[in-house]
């Protein structure tokens, strides 16, 4: 009793524990979820300086290259002359030569003598970025030098890392307010500030993070933007699993402190009960010997057989068992001390369901203690169980009970490979419960669907077999007007069913119908 007591309070204290460091968890997690922030956006300010420097530091190389070459052998590079007209290309612009210029701004700004790097597009598409520098010949302007840079090109060099990496971002490079180049659509950017959380739509929340691009002239500006919804995804997936397992823990306590209370309850008023009907006083597992029985169904074992047509098939059914070295216990509707006289049961422990108390006589009709005895016999025994009046319990207790009772019943013979027989009154038992029962248990007859031919032939071998009369294989093939392999066909089938036997008579075959298929007809 201590002990159980001690068991409930450490499960309890238990629960409690881990219920209150869930709950701590998941109130600190916001914090977590802050600082986590915090530094996604600081790496991706690092990220996005980083990109921006090696943008530059790529252009700049581009200028100084073109200061100082003087051919068009390198790959980007053009050369017009003080026109405007393109005298030499490298290569892969060799189309250009020949075009004039004189009327883009990067040539008129060259012609100042500055450095001109200027972003434009081609044919509608492909952006691209053009470096110019002037070129002198005696003190006299004479034309520029140009370098072509795909701001495709840049992407997989210094900024592909960036959308591809978790968290998913994406980027873009400003003019001003306008988009020159973007990994895809973009949203309006209205802060310009190095790091900044704004919201936009339709990414929601989102982390901006950006920096300048100075050239010559020209200011641009790369934005890195990284949706909240992407970065706090697996957090907010970790914060609902907190709160579900606290929820979880929550219901488990207040469930366990009821089911304990009520289970402790149950279990004092259970041992009171037992008190007075115990295995051990009813000298149960025993087995029993031979007991002349008429029934010749084999049943299964491991399963439940409901038997519907009066408690002496069930009875018979029964002794059956217990000829197969079955250990036996049976709760039954009738005195036990006729039934012991009747079928010379001396040792099967019998119980009476009926609410009296009769000297010298294991009487219970409380459905607890009945079927916590017939369980604990299952769970020692390879054993058979008889219970009868289903009708009777099912009017003196609930039926969910009942059948909660049967079906852990059920499973007490299945775990055992034992055997459970119910006898039940249709006329009586409520329909409901009974057709619950039904389910749950296998008819001892079984239910096969048998062909009027095979219907037929039971009749015949019935009717012989009532004369006293021996019946063949060739007397149902000349009765019935079948052909030989059509009898032993549906004999064959028949015989499996268990519904008739054949037995060897010298040389002579007799068929005898079997109370499985007697029932039937």
């Amino acid at each position: 009793m201590k002990l159980e007591r001690g068991l409930m309070a450490g499960l309890f204290l238990a629960l409690l524990l881990v219920g209150l460091v869930i709950l701590v968890s998941y109130l600190s997690f916001q914090k977590i979820e802050q600082f986590n922030q915090e530094q996604l956006m600081e790496n991706q300010l690092v990220k996005t300086k980083y990109a921006a420097t090696q943008i530059e530091a790529h252009l700049t190389g581009l200028q100084k290259l073109l200061e100082q070459g003087e051919d068009c052998d390198t790959n980007g590079i053009l050369k017009a002359d003080a026109l405007g007209t393109i005298v030499c290309a490298s290569p892969e612009l060799a189309d250009y030569v020949g075009l004039n210029i004189k009327d883009k701004e990067y040539f008129q700004t060259a012609t100042e003598n500055e450095v001109s790097i200027v972003a434009v597009t081609k044919q509608g598409s492909n952006p691209q970025i053009i470096v110019t520098v002037p070129l002198a010949k005696y003190g006299q302007f004479s034309g520029v030098r140009m370098a072509i840079v795909e701001l495709q090109q840049l992407h997989w060099l210094y900024l592909q890392s960036i959308v591809s990496n978790p968290p998913k971002s994406m980027y873009a490079i400003f003019d001003g307010n306008d988009v020159i180049y973007a990994s895809e659509k973009i949203p309006v950017v209205s802060s310009s500030e190095p790091a900044s959380m704004q919201h936009l739509d339709p990414l929601g929340e989102t982390m901006v993070t950006s920096s300048d691009l100075i050239f010559g002239h020209e200011h641009w500006r790369l934005a890195v933007l990284t949706p909240l919804r992407n970065v706090t995804g697996e957090l907010e997936k970790l914060r609902r699993q907190l709160l579900g397992a606290l929820m979880v823990i929550v219901g488990t306590l207040l469930s366990a402190s009821i089911a304990g209370a009520s289970l402790y309850r149950s279990r004092q008023k259970l041992k009171q009960k037992l008190d007075t009907l115990t295995l051990e006083k009813l000298g149960a597992g025993e087995l029993e010997g031979n007991k002349y029985t008429d029934a010749d169904i084999d049943l299964e074992p491991g399963k439940m057989y409901l038997i519907k047509d009066g408690e002496e098939k069930a009875r018979a059914l029964f002794l059956s068992a217990l000829n197969k070295n079955y250990a036996g216990l049976g709760a039954v509707r009738d005195d036990p001390r006729t039934l012991r006289k009747k079928y010379n049961v001396q040792k099967t422990p019998l119980v009476w369901i009926t609410p009296n108390k009769v000297a010298g006589v294991a009487c219970e009709s409380n459905i607890e203690p009945l079927f916590e005895l017939m369980k604990e016999f299952l769970r020692q025994n390879d054993g058979v169980v008889l219970l009868e009046g289903i009708e009777y319990l099912s009017l003196q207790h609930p039926s969910p009970l009942l059948l909660a009772h049967l079906q852990q019943l059920k499973d007490a013979a299945t775990a055992r490979q034992s055997i459970v027989l119910l006898a039940v009154k249709p006329e009586v038992c409520p329909a409901p419960v009974l057709a619950a029962v039904q389910a749950m248990a296998s008819d001892v007859y079984g239910e096969s669907v048998l062909t009027a031919q095979e219907k037929e032939i039971l009749r015949t071998i019935n009717e012989k077999n009532s004369m006293s009369t021996l019946v063949s294989f060739t007397d149902i093939t000349k009765q019935l007007e079948i052909t030989k392999p059509t009898t032993r066909a549906k004999i064959s089938r028949l015989h499996g069913l268990g519904l008739v036997e054949v037995q060897t008579v010298g040389r002579f075959k007799a068929l005898k119908i079997t109370s499985k298929g007697r029932k039937l007809i």
